[in-house]
């Protein structure tokens, strides 16, 4: 096993590592004792059609590949039959901005510049798209999603509309698409989306359904979602969610004083929002289940490369969290710990234990499509399709992330009183940013929870999902040793906030007001 690569090592980019040498002797020892290319698999048909399939708040726990019980999710149980699913996938923040810049652009904020959003992505930096169309491909960008726009400069390379539609199988454009493909042997196009459909407040209504048909339809197709509470005591508490989410998600205990709400009706609060966010899951299966079908109906599968993932993850009502039904500043597993499928040619479906990160994304399927990074590209994640095409894990990763800074918007006092939060948070400043780490199962944290500064956590997410446990042990000389690489990482993020963060330099606001309040995040 290679040492875990992290902070500091190797090259002059953040956060990458060298390949151990003793891999590369071994794999020079396998390819003299028994064939020229042991250890290259055979060459896989290059995909005409790329999907980077990424969506926005997902707890990967409510999808049916990541827990068996879950019924809701058919689509995404067939398509994990024929895909890699990885099981310890992270995600560099739970902020959108940032996190969908990690995906788009394979590298971390010190070098994507993002800490906080909205924030436009820098030019210098090469997303995805543009080495896709390097290499020839048409690209086509949805990037629908506020925080991660066009207009935001995440999709530089593809042609975005104002208000880019979101991606079914039914869209013109991709209809459009699919005929090029079946018409035209030598086309090859690239899909980029970000959007939500499972952004809280859960149980949206939709143009033309009222939210209370939704959850009938939702209940009828899944009675056993709906049996305890019933459809009317979970309708119910969607009016009080709806109308105190803010509160119940950041000020929890404020807004049960304020509503009176004893043990029983929290319970059963609870569980009515846990519906809903399972009712918005089932809705956003179904929007992928229809590309797939598409793809499937015109005979395209075989030549097609998909790839779904989130920004992040979400949290739900439970013990030892900070904060209910969020994300955004919380380090929870729920939050960082994301799902990722990789369906394509040459690459057998199976389960992928080791860590992963944000940043691989991106070089792995410019790896699983055989293209290469433009000259000058600053990646700094890991191309991970010669271990999917192997079919071993790849070398041992080490998964850091962190908080966001304040946006000004907030910092302003639009944020309302919010004591805990404030106890955390009080200023927009990047020396209060919380690091985190992942190595196997073992959860390192840096956190700031008073003025006594930051303290060291160790969780074992193995035996420990709910973080209850802190088994940090100061003796402990391996622990040290990740503390020390995992402050080195806190110094990098301060130091590139430093250099990259210009006040002003492309969200006025009062733009910034508006789209934050549109996702909930300002009242």
């Amino acid at each position: 096993m290679s040492a875990a690569r992290g902070p500091g090592e190797g090259a002059d980019l953040p956060f990458r590592g060298r390949r151990a040498p003793g891999a590369r002797l071994a794999c020079v020892l396998l390819a003299a004792a028994f064939a020229p290319a042991a250890c290259s698999p055979p060459a896989a048909p290059k995909p005409r059609l790329v999907i980077l399939y990424a969506t926005c708040t997902v707890n990967k726990d409510f999808l049916s590949p990541y827990d068996a019980d879950v019924t809701f999710t058919p689509y995404f149980a067939r398509f994990a039959e024929d895909a890699v699913v990885f099981e310890r996938h992270h995600t560099e923040a739970g902020m959108s901005g940032i996190g969908f810049a990690s995906i788009f652009s394979g590298t971390q904020a010190p070098t994507h510049g993002v800490y906080a959003h909205p924030k436009r992505l820098p030019d210098s930096l090469t997303l995805i798209t543009e080495a896709f169309k390097a290499d020839g491909y048409k690209v086509f960008s949805y990037a629908r999603h506020q925080m991660a726009s066009g207009k935001l400069n995440y999709a530089q390379g593809a042609r975005v509309g104002k208000r880019p539609p979101h991606l079914t199988g039914s869209d013109e454009r991709f209809q459009t698409i699919l005929t090029r493909l079946q018409e035209d042997p030598e086309f090859r196009a690239l899909i980029i989306t970000s959007f939500s459909q499972t952004h809280g407040p859960y149980g949206k209504a939709l143009p033309k359904m009222p939210a209370a048909m939704r959850l009938k339809l939702f209940c009828r197709a899944n009675p056993d979602e709906c049996r305890d509470p019933g459809y009317r005591e979970i309708l119910e508490d969607r009016k009080l969610f709806h109308f105190k989410a803010f509160d119940l998600s950041w000020n929890f205990d404020a807004a049960v004083e304020q509503l009176r709400l004893d043990d029983e009706r929290q319970a059963r609060l609870a569980a009515s929002i846990e519906t809903l966010y399972k009712m918005d899951i089932s809705r956003l299966d179904r929007s992928f289940g229809s590309v797939l079908a598409e793809i499937e109906e015109r005979g395209l599968t075989d030549e097609s490369l998909i790839a779904f993932t989130a920004d992040h993850g979400e949290n739900m009502h439970r013990e030892n969290a900070f904060f209910s039904w969020s994300h955004s500043y919380q380090q929870t597993p729920e939050v960082v710990n994301v799902p990722l499928m990789i369906r394509a040619p040459g690459v057998a479906p199976r389960r992928y234990g080791a860590v992963t990160r944000s940043i691989d994304v991106f070089p792995t399927l410019a790896g699983l499509s055989g293209v290469a990074m433009p000259e000058g590209a600053t990646v700094q994640g890991e191309d991970l399709s010669p271990a999917l095409r192997s079919g071993r894990n790849g070398d041992r990763l080490l998964a850091f992330s962190h908080s966001g800074v304040l946006p000004y918007a907030v910092e302003k006092g639009r944020l309302p009183a919010l004591p805990l939060f404030g106890s955390f948070f009080p200023r927009r400043d990047p020396g209060l940013m919380w690091v985190s780490v992942r190595d196997r199962d073992l959860f390192y944290k840096l956190r700031r929870l008073d003025d006594s500064g930051f303290k060291s956590y160790v969780f074992d997410l193995a035996v420990d999902p709910t973080e209850s446990t802190n088994l940090f042990d100061p003796e402990d000389a391996g622990q040290r040793a990740m503390f020390e690489r995992l402050e080195a990482y806190r110094e990098q993020l301060i130091a590139g906030y430093e250099t990259r963060w210009i006040k002003k330099d492309d969200v006025s606001d009062e733009e910034q007001v508006r789209l934050l309040r549109s996702l909930g995040y300002i009242e």
